[in-house]
């Protein structure tokens, strides 16, 4: 992927950004603060962690779970948990959202941002169904070949921008 083609599906990609509300609350951690995961909400298919003993700062489940995309588009960053004993795991392929709860809770981890892997998929857009996108891969090889043959406009909302988290424990 050249220069020009990152800028472009980066800016492509800022065009379709939802656009947020100024609510109450934080979703999202900055680079090197610490954290604790302190409190948990369970709904039927994720969950929300309380951070910092904080009411108004959260974290969902699928924030850490998630396919990130590195800018170039030549693969993807799964987040990654690093603990005090020297083991580490991939969070998507280790925990689900209880068993992950009960591994962090209460303990302090810093936050590294993985800067060069900020797209997710955005499983909200219409694309998938329009362009019969089943998997992942499916939607990966379309953005892919969008990429190659200069069409990303063809990507529409198909993709948005989240941090990727790395978390050492401290």
């Amino acid at each position: 992927m050249t220069e020009k083609q990152k800028e472009k599906l980066a800016n492509h990609v800022e065009w379709y950004k939802p656009r947020r509300f100024n609510g109450e609350n934080m979703y999202y951690l900055t680079e090197g603060e610490v954290v604790s995961f302190t409190g948990c909400e369970y709904t039927a298919s994720n969950a929300q962690y309380e951070i910092n003993n904080s009411h108004n700062r959260k974290l969902w489940y699928s924030q850490l779970s998630n396919f990130y995309f590195f800018d170039d588009f030549e693969g993807y960053y799964n987040p990654v948990i690093k603990f005090k004993d020297g083991s580490s795991c991939v969070i998507s392929k280790t925990f689900d959202e209880s068993s992950f709860f009960q591994k962090v809770k209460n303990r302090r981890f810093k936050v590294d941002i993985v800067s060069d892997a900020p797209y997710i998929f955005n499983k909200e857009s219409k694309v998938w169904d329009t362009k019969k996108l089943i998997t992942y891969q499916d939607a990966f090889n379309y953005i892919r070949e969008c990429i190659i043959n200069d069409c990303i406009s063809d990507i529409g909302d198909l993709l948005k921008t989240s941090n990727a988290y790395f978390l050492t424990e401290i």
